[in-house]
């Protein structure tokens, strides 16, 4: 084997995969284990996040060597990231036909069945693996998190402890062992192991999410909806957008029998007012809680810069909302409350600038530009609320107004209105938009 490809593999396990990428192309101008040399090449550009450069290089490793596995290996772990699960599959399951008794195919195998929510298949693929290689990391990792996301919380830790014990040095499980405390509902507990992970990978992007998590799982309101949160995520996108449908619908029907029993109407309202505010935490809570963390100074930094961005832009959200509310008490009382409404928008104008930062890359500028335009009719509602409040409040106590005034004022009321209507439907429209984009990725 080329020195340069022996030196790649060490410093590709010491995630140096810069200088790792350097001996590669070193091996591939000497001409020497191309194959090889082109499948490391592609895992550690992928590693760096190049994944166009990645996917020619194991298309380029897979068409020197069809007979190896370890071009297929690169590829379905490049394409499995790019949530590409058809090829990943196909990819892997070649790998496997090629070398079944590679435990580390029956993780990447394990790692696609878990990223489409088929938790069983994810712990079937997982235990393939550790027959072929009892202590094989990754395969305990993927068998705890199925185990996890099935209910059976117990047997993960157990599973978790042991696979620590054989190997306390290891980053991702420590993070894994995290994640299945925020399950079981010790946040205390997770942000030691994340604190552990991060220490010896400081890079591990899945044990700062954790990290954040269990930062703002210690909050009793968040710890509850997080544990909701957990909960929702056992179930593929599919069964998720049916919930959330069903909680809709339901709310319909709620409604429609209190209104066939007038003895419950009284209670639809308040009904209605607790599901909306459930339904507007649990798009906005994780935000919410980021700008609680950067008054931090370990919450600032843990939290990414897009995160930061976030959270101080659904501050914003939150100042403009009061300003605009407390305008009311500048005016008749009789037109105070369509100040509190549209202050109510910039807490609607949340849920899409949160759906923005959860989309996809590919996905977000267009759904960016989305919430920019319902920013800009709320800007227009309070705008014309402003200027309706202006004409009608000096006036507000006359006993009767001339006919061509009492026009003038009907037609801004109509245009604020208007506006209003825009902002609310263009904010409803955001949530669906956002639960059919998390479907279609789920999906593809």
């Amino acid at each position: 084997m080329s020195i340069h490809i022996s030196r790649a593999q060490l410093l590709y396990q010491q995630h140096r995969y810069s200088l790792a990428e350097d001996e590669l192309r070193l091996a591939l101008a000497e001409g020497t284990d191309a194959p090889t040399a082109h499948a490391l090449l592609a895992l550690c550009l992928y590693m760096q996040d190049k994944l166009d450069e990645a996917i020619t290089e194991a298309e380029a490793a897979i068409g020197e060597a069809p007979q190896e596995a370890l071009g297929f290996y690169a590829l379905a772990a490049i394409q499995r990231h790019r949530r590409r699960w058809k090829e990943a599959r196909t990819a892997i399951e070649e790998a496997i036909h090629l070398e079944p008794w590679d435990a580390d195919h029956f993780g990447i195998l394990a790692s696609i069945e878990a990223g489409q929510y088929r938790w069983t298949q994810a712990l079937e693929a997982a235990e393939q693996g550790l027959e072929c290689d009892p202590d094989h990391v990754n395969c305990n990792n993927m068998r705890a998190v199925a185990l996890v996301n099935l209910g059976r919380k117990d047997e993960a830790g157990q599973s978790i402890d042991a696979t620590l014990s054989r190997n306390p040095e290891d980053a991702v499980t420590h993070a894994n062992q995290g994640w299945t405390k925020l399950h079981q509902g010790l946040p205390a507990d997770a942000a030691t192991h994340f604190r552990e992970a991060l220490r010896l990978e400081p890079n591990l992007e899945w044990a700062r999410l954790g990290m954040v998590e269990a930062m703002k799982g210690r909050f009793f309101l968040y710890g509850w909806l997080l544990k909701f949160f957990l909960w929702m995520t056992r179930f593929p996108p599919n069964v998720r957008f049916a919930l959330v449908l069903g909680m809709v619908f339901g709310q319909f029907a709620l409604t429609s029998l209190m209104r066939m029993a007038p003895m419950l109407e009284p209670l639809a309202g308040p009904i209605s007012l607790v599901y909306v505010l459930f339904v507007w935490m649990t798009w906005t809570a994780p935000s919410l809680f980021n700008l609680v963390l950067q008054t931090d100074s370990f919450g600032r930094l843990i939290l990414s810069p897009s995160e930061r961005l976030e959270s101080m832009l659904i501050g914003a959200c939150l100042v403009m909302g009061l300003l605009v509310a407390s305008v009311s008490f500048l005016y008749d009382l009789a037109i105070a409350p369509v100040f509190w409404k549209t202050g109510l928008l910039y807490l609607g104008l949340m849920l899409p600038l949160s759906a923005t930062f959860r989309q996809s890359p590919e996905h977000r500028t267009l759904f960016a530009v989305y919430t920019l335009g319902v920013a800009i009719c709320i800007l227009m509602a309070t705008y014309t609320t402003w200027d309706f409040a202006n004409r009608i409040n000096p006036v507000l106590r006359e006993p009767t107004l001339p006919q061509e005034l009492e026009q003038h004022i009907r037609a801004a009321g109509a245009k604020s209105s208007q506006w209003f209507r825009y902002s609310v439907w263009g904010i409803v429209l955001s949530t669906w938009l956002s639960a059919g984009s998390s479907l279609r990725s789920g999906r593809s």
